[in-house]
């Protein structure tokens, strides 16, 4: 068994415990970037998300009830739910 933070191997295999670790790694590192390239969704147009609770660093407040308008992976608006 290997992992980032425990290994079971056998006392004579000690010395290969680095690489192993690193091709686990990268194992883990190229089924995760498959994994996300199937899963993303990009859409095509704008995307509007309503009904959003907005979280504001400067004063830690949250407004419920928001619209968020996304283009071209950007925020470009952002206004409370119409009624």
């Amino acid at each position: 068994m290997l992992s980032g933070w425990f290994s079971v191997i056998p006392a004579g295999r000690v010395a290969s415990l680095a690489k192993l670790s690193g091709a686990q790694s990268a194992a883990d590192g190229a089924w995760s970037e498959k994994l996300a390239k199937q899963l993303t969704h990009t859409p095509k147009g704008d995307l509007l998300i309503r009904n959003a609770r907005l979280f504001d660093p400067r004063d830690l407040t949250v407004t419920p009830d928001t619209s968020v308008l996304v283009r071209n992976g950007h925020v470009v608006r952002v206004g409370p739910d119409p009624n």
